[in-house]
């Protein structure tokens, strides 16, 4: 018997290695990109919805501008 092949062996590891390509690409293209207005004001816009609730108030934008803090960009 030869213990010293490892061709067997080889052909495991290409075939997961390939098949672990494959599923990153997959999952990569299914990705749907970050949204950065909701990143960036994460916990204003948290704040600002906790707010609204809490006084039961209506979500108009009049109620939503006046509660914004000063750190976000007013356009």
């Amino acid at each position: 018997m030869n213990f010293n092949r490892i061709e067997l062996l080889r052909d495991v590891f290409v075939w997961a290695y390939e098949r672990s390509c494959q599923q990153y690409v997959a999952v990569k293209q299914n990705l749907v990109p970050p949204d950065i207005f909701r990143l960036r004001y994460r916990q204003a816009l948290s704040d600002v919805v906790a707010a609204i609730i809490q006084n039961d108030e209506a979500a108009t934008l009049a109620t939503v501008n006046d509660r914004l803090p000063p750190t976000v960009a007013r356009d």
